[in-house]
């Protein structure tokens, strides 16, 4: 049996170059290297509004069968939920998408995290009057079957979104390369709109090429 070669997934394990308070990865590893290391990161911030995440996630969830949980905090709680509701949700943090059946009992982020290590999670920045929010998909998982549906998922976001990102201190006015940070075509027209694009934390913000 001829075999087959194994897929390549983009992943920092702690390592990388940190950029205004963003974090760019900077290795492509093998399963094989995977398995050495034992867990593998999967790790793409981007900006999209709420139905072009709705696009993305919807084929995957129902080809795949997979499990929605709609995560809200503070407090934290965890329940499963449908889809498109969710996404279209304000009081919806993040979604995990889990392959198996999840454990949604958890009161806390972490002991979630612990319950259920081998979800997807995906942040859902919110367009509010201070701008668009930063969404962010991410893995970690030793489990090849899980690594490779949430590969699958991050190489269809990819192709989706561009690149050339400018990462802006809206305190200092000094600019970086946002290397691996993606955007849409509809995150793309609220910019050009004057929409500030948010970052999760601190005070960086998001500059798309004209």
């Amino acid at each position: 049996m001829k075999r087959q070669q194994e897929p390549t997934y983009r992943g920092t394990f702690e390592k990388g170059v940190r950029i205004l308070g963003i974090m760019l990865p900077t290795e492509t590893m093998t399963f094989k290297e995977a398995k050495t290391h034992r867990m593998a990161d999967i790790s793409i911030q981007f900006h999209a509004v709420p139905d072009e995440i709705l696009a993305l996630l919807q084929p995957f969830v129902v080809e795949q069968r997979l499990h929605v949980i709609a995560l809200r905090f503070p407090p934290f709680r965890a329940a499963p939920a449908e889809l498109a509701e969710s996404v279209r949700d304000s009081t919806v943090r993040s979604l995990a998408l889990a392959i198996d059946t999840p454990d949604a009992t958890a009161t806390t982020s972490g002991g979630f995290r612990a319950a259920n290590p081998d979800m997807l999670t995906v942040q859902i920045g919110r367009h509010t009057q201070a701008g668009l929010g930063e969404s962010w998909l991410a893995a970690r998982t030793n489990d090849w079957k899980a690594l490779a549906q949430w590969q699958a998922l991050a190489k269809a976001l990819k192709a989706t979104t561009f690149t050339g990102v400018l990462a802006v201190n809206a305190k200092t006015g000094a600019t970086a390369p946002a290397r691996s940070h993606r955007f849409t075509a509809g995150a793309r027209a609220l910019a050009a709109e004057g929409v500030i694009m948010l970052a999760s934390a601190g005070s960086v913000t998001y500059r798309f090429p004209d």
